[in-house]
């Protein structure tokens, strides 16, 4: 499925809201979602998890875990699942099931079904500053061969762009991958939220470098309190 792109600068309630100078791009910051700077070393992170960012301060986005995708709805941004556990360890954060059983990987076909990681900004975030990284990957001879990773970008307004390993994720010839959406999308376009989804054997989701937004004096009242301040909690098993 290729990225759809075309849209983008006919979205007005991006247009709108970039026109009306309701946010400003505040300093970049890396997550690293590997147990190394978590804190708490390899293991079961519970049902959603806020990580922390480079510089040890709670990062605004929060982590959801989704298993039991069916494989027929795998292209699907919207499909139907269950709430799935977080496992983090050296390599970068996975997904278990409820039960915190299961592979410790985003997993694609196997017992749990299709696996993803939902990242979810307190508040929109611009393409310009996104660089994903994913751990564990080898994209093979392509689709139907070895790690099949779909990325799906939430964009404000409703809108979902996605990419995979032939259209915007790039292999290093080692073990990752990398999706730099700043060179892929209009800089201007704001961000939501993303997901990770491994659609056949299994990945890590490494590191993501993001840019949260700052709100221009007298707007917090168009973006509401909550989605600028979000909720500092933290969620362990």
């Amino acid at each position: 499925m290729s990225p759809r792109t075309s849209f983008v600068s006919g979205c007005a309630v991006v247009l709108s809201f970039a026109a009306a100078g309701s946010v400003h791009a505040g300093s970049a910051t890396t997550v690293y979602f590997g147990s190394g700077h978590q804190g708490n070393g390899s293991g079961n992170y519970g049902y959603f998890l806020r990580p922390f960012d480079d510089t040890g301060s709670s990062a605004s986005l929060m982590m959801t875990a989704r298993t039991s995708l069916t494989p027929f709805d795998k292209f699907n941004p919207f499909a139907s699942g269950l709430g799935g556990t977080l496992y983090l360890s050296s390599s970068g954060a996975g997904v278990q099931d409820d039960q915190a059983g299961g592979s410790t990987a985003i997993s694609g076909l196997n017992n749990d079904g299709i696996e993803e990681i939902k990242l979810t900004f307190d508040s929109a975030v611009r393409t310009d500053s996104l660089y994903l990284s994913i751990a564990s990957y080898n994209p093979g001879d392509g689709h139907d061969d070895r790690d099949d990773p779909m990325v799906f970008v939430f964009l404000a307004g409703g809108d979902v762009v996605s990419f995979d390993e032939f259209n915007g994720i790039v292999f290093d010839g080692n073990s990752n991958g990398m999706l730099d959406l700043g060179s892929l999308l209009d800089p201007e376009v704001l961000v939501e939220g993303i997901a990770v989804r491994e659609t056949r054997s299994h990945i890590r989701l490494e590191s993501l470098r993001f840019m949260a937004t700052v709100p221009a004096p007298g707007s917090l009242a168009l973006l509401g309190l909550a989605g600028v301040l979000g909720a500092r909690r933290r969620r362990k098993a």
